[in-house]
């Protein structure tokens, strides 16, 4: 592993060093003091991969290693709607009654009914223990999903009807290495469809919608470029494609802007 993993120590992803989580933690507070949902005291909740809200606020789904756990109390309790190792779960951007998970093996899935109901997609590739799915609405657009999917080192798939089906955009760039079971992030631009950022040791960006990607950082270069193992993209809240373009990158080195 390029990266430092002993830093991530709290997840599913199986790295050697990690080590399992304690439930879901809530604040009412804004975040200064935090205490754990006594309904995720279970064993259930003891890998706690994703957590999605959707856009009304009124239901809170958990991707979690025993499969997809929806609440709409609060989290006070919890209704198990899909059984299977799920690592990535989202809302539709603007519609309460869709959203997106990925899990393992090629395995993903899309509800349209506000997460009650789960289908399978199929065709996306992957076996055993890698294809791991990573996706990513283009909230600009979000009939367009996007998939990172580890496989063959890494290839970018593309939904147009809201992940019900995918089709390959692009392989053989090997940014995820050896190591997307473990590292394998993607974010979309929310101002543009078209940008899409996919991270595994280094950082890929496409600008024609998954097609081309050109390499835009370097590990070993740190800290003039971002550290290796990348695990999550945020923009920052006030983005707007043109004043503010700042985005953030969590991986093994820490926060990167």
């Amino acid at each position: 592993n390029e990266g430092e993993a002993w830093k991530d120590v709290l997840d599913g992803f199986y790295n050697a060093d990690g080590i399992r989580g304690a439930g879901i933690m809530m604040s009412t507070d804004g975040g200064t003091t935090w205490n754990q949902l006594a309904s995720t005291n279970t064993t259930d909740f003891l890998y706690v991969n994703r957590l999605a809200v959707s856009p009304n606020g009124a239901t809170l789904l958990a991707a979690t290693r025993t499969g997809i756990f929806r609440s709409t109390n609060n989290g006070t309790s919890w209704t198990q709607v899909l059984v299977g190792e799920v690592l990535d779960i989202d809302f539709h951007p603007t519609d309460s009654n869709k959203g997106v998970a990925g899990g393992r093996a090629g395995n993903a899935w899309y509800t349209t009914n506000g997460g009650q109901t789960w289908t399978p997609v199929a065709g996306l590739p992957g076996s055993g223990f890698e294809g791991r799915v990573e996706l990513a609405y283009a909230r600009s657009a979000p009939t367009t999903v996007y998939a990172s999917i580890d496989y063959l080192s890494g290839q970018l798939w593309k939904s147009t009807n809201g992940g019900v089906s995918y089709g390959l955009v692009n392989t053989g760039n090997n940014y995820l290495g050896s190591q997307g079971w473990y590292d394998n992030a993607i974010w979309v631009d929310p101002t543009n469809a078209n940008t899409v950022i996919v991270g595994g040791i280094d950082l890929w960006r496409s600008t024609n919608g998954g097609p081309t990607l050109n390499k835009i950082s370097q590990w070993f270069s740190a800290p003039a470029s971002a550290h290796a193992d990348h695990h999550i993209i945020v923009e920052h809240p006030n983005y707007n494609g043109a004043g503010n373009r700042t985005v953030y990158f969590g991986n093994d080195g820490g926060i990167y802007m």
